[in-house]
């Protein structure tokens, strides 16, 4: 009698589990068509086509509009983004954004003339993420500030960034990102960093950038840092963590009170690449450094 009655069950309903799940799959997958079409070669962008924009949002104070609703929170001064996709960033906003999505899903940021100053903590938190591009179009400029003194949760010590990612951040473009670092770091990452184009300059008090798996500069990239202990450091100690890697044309500017780069593993300058240094401690720091003197030029300001 039950194995009857289970045989009807399965009869009638499961197909209509299985068509409800359909549709539902369809409209959760229906607002992600475009930023998956571009995640299939984000890795290799430089500049997103703006057909690829899924969200749009604008900043005013401690206000953000969006062109579109379910995208992002807001969490006090905090905006948060929740949903995988490319993301427009316009205006001035005093607050923190934050960005908490699944672990295989990408987010893009494309900073147009954006301006984000945290009162109280990072101006850019990657609480969660697969992958996060910030990207700064070709002729804009972004500039992310974050609080001299940070207010933490009690039994909270994260971030200690101006920009500080949980997970894999890149930075691309052919615009200018500048980092304003008043707390600690200025670019801190638990995974990798990774330096497409464009040009990113940092003040810090502690390390410029800090890419505990890895940090690597390539193409036309050019990063600047002004004013921080180690410019550059990389000090994860698993095997294939610990490691700086500079590649192509990309240029490194560091002007700090000791190294200029440091790495547990692995430092490894090819092609055209170079560092120009202005340091009190080493320009390379690593057991296993591969940098040719000729990629090592003393910065003459003029």
């Amino acid at each position: 009698m039950i194995r009857r009655h289970y045989a009807k069950i399965c009869k009638y309903v499961l197909p209509f589990a299985m068509i409800l799940t359909f549709l539902l799959g369809m409209t959760a997958c229906s607002d992600t068509v475009l930023h998956e079409d571009h995640d299939q070669g984000a890795e290799g962008l430089i500049s997103t086509p703006s057909e690829a924009i899924d969200y749009r949002l604008t900043f005013d104070g401690k206000t953000c509009l969006a062109d579109r609703g379910g995208a992002v929170a807001k969490d006090g001064d905090n905006v948060v983004i929740i949903k995988a996709g490319v993301y427009h960033l316009t205006g001035s906003y005093e607050g923190q954004l934050q960005i908490s999505v699944a672990d295989t899903e990408h987010v893009t940021l494309i900073m147009e003339d954006l301006s984000i100053t945290s009162p109280d903590s990072a101006a850019l938190y990657v609480k969660n993420a697969g992958c996060v591009y910030v990207e700064v179009p070709e002729g804009k400029s972004a500039t992310l500030t974050d609080a001299a003194e940070y207010v933490f949760p009690v039994g909270v010590t994260k971030p200690n960034a101006c920009i500080y990612a949980a997970d894999d951040i890149t930075f691309r473009g052919l615009g200018h990102l500048t980092v304003n670092a008043n707390y600690n770091n200025g670019i801190s990452c638990n995974n990798d960093v990774v330096f497409m184009s464009g040009r990113v300059t940092v003040s810090a008090k502690n390390n410029g950038v800090k890419g505990a798996g890895s940090v690597s500069l390539s193409g036309n990239s050019i990063l600047t840092v002004l004013g921080a202990d180690d410019a550059i450091k990389s000090d994860g100690i698993n095997p294939d963590e610990g490691i700086i890697r500079m590649s192509e044309k990309a240029k490194v500017y560091a002007s700090c009170s000791d190294d200029a780069l440091q790495a547990l593993t692995e430092i490894t300058v090819t092609d055209e690449a170079c560092i120009y240094y202005e340091c009190e401690g080493s320009i390379v720091n690593c057991s296993n450094a591969k940098v040719p003197e000729t990629a090592k030029i003393p910065w003459v300001k003029e």
